[in-house]
């Protein structure tokens, strides 16, 4: 979920290619490797500073096995506020805001690992324990470095 300045994020549709996996809506999107530059993708593992994060998916993507499909993307601006669910709602603290974490998989789902610091760029701003939320920035220096 998106919000505050979220009317002045980017909606931008982009190629992903044949047999890669489906991208849902909600999913994080990264730049494809390999080879494959042009097409964007799912992570297949937690998203950190080492890739290249595009934005969020507003729409299921057309890929088939067989056919390359495109995915609408919404690529955030600076003061876009998302919020994301928690890893571990129960370690969710104060001492936790502004610190830069990463968008964890596990088991197939997204969460947001408030736990993990280590090359991070989620910037908490603020999260709702009861709920198991967190609000978060793309960090500036994801997008001086992309």
């Amino acid at each position: 979920m998106a919000r505050g300045s979220s009317e002045h994020a980017v909606l931008q549709r982009f190629q992903t290619k044949a047999g890669n996996t489906a991208i849902k809506a909600g999913e994080p999107v990264i730049q494809g490797t390999g080879g494959d530059v042009e097409y964007v993708i799912v992570p297949s593992a937690d998203v950190t500073t080492s890739d290249t994060f595009v934005g969020f998916a507003v729409s299921g993507d057309t890929v088939t096995a067989s056919a390359d499909g495109y995915v609408d993307v919404l690529i955030p601006s600076g003061s876009t506020v998302f919020r994301g669910k928690a890893k571990s709602a129960s370690s969710l603290a104060t001492t936790q805001i502004l610190t830069k974490v990463v968008i964890d998989l596990t088991s197939s789902n997204f969460t947001i690992d408030e736990s993990t610091t280590t090359n991070g760029f989620c910037q908490i701003v603020g999260y709702d324990a009861t709920a198991g939320t967190v609000d978060f920035l793309v960090d500036m220096s994801e997008f001086v470095n992309a």
